[in-house]
């Protein structure tokens, strides 16, 4: 879903499981929002590299690009599942780039999806350390970084950390809450439901 807000637009993607929102400078002549299958979003916007306008009439999305035209029929953005990214949680805050570099150390032993091993990273906040491991059954990988904040464990998706590192951030915190995980990246938030979740004190 695409949204108006002042200074541009906020884009909102989620497969109910994983959701992110994210804001993007804009010129805006109108107000409003509109949602469209975000494969053939995202498909359009990764062909061309002309500045992108968008526009909205007779049930589509018109995407123009230089001499590039597209369009992609809308849904009744009312439909769109409500997912709230501001939830309440333990704060973690930590360096964005040693976490980065963290993650990409421990990726390596995550178990696939159809073993049985738990297919994620045990993440552990402990006495302002953040302990990072993963298992396949085979290998172990482990990393540890400092941080701040209240003792949890949680198991975080392998999909949603392989997607975050993907990106250039300066700035990173997460938020645990019980069910799900939330990471604030500059202007990106990215949530999730966990695997696991417990507090410790």
């Amino acid at each position: 879903m695409i949204e108006t807000v002042d200074g541009g637009i906020k884009v909102y993607g989620t497969n109910l499981n994983e959701s992110i929102v994210t804001s993007v400078e804009a010129k805006i002549e109108q107000q409003g929002k509109v949602c469209v299958n975000a494969d053939k979003l995202n498909e359009i916007v990764n062909r061309v590299d002309n500045p992108i306008e968008l526009e909205t009439n007779d049930g589509y999305l018109h995407v123009k690009a230089g001499k590039a035209k597209f369009k992609i029929m809308t849904v009744n953005e009312n439909e769109y599942p409500n997912v709230k990214f501001m939830n309440e949680g333990d704060i973690i805050v930590f360096n964005a780039k040693e976490f980065k570099q963290s993650v990409k150390n421990v990726l390596i032993s995550v178990a696939y999806e159809n073993t049985n091993v738990l297919s994620g990273v045990d993440l552990k906040i402990e006495d302002n350390k953040l302990k990072l491991a993963s298992t396949d059954g085979n290998r172990l990988s482990v990393d540890e970084i400092e941080c701040s904040g209240n003792n949890r464990e949680i198991v975080c998706p392998k999909i949603l950390l392989m997607n975050l590192i993907k990106n250039d951030f300066e700035n990173l915190e997460m938020v645990c809450g019980d069910n799900d995980i939330t990471f604030i990246a500059d202007n990106t938030i990215y949530k999730v439901k966990v695997l696991k979740s417990s507090s410790k004190k």
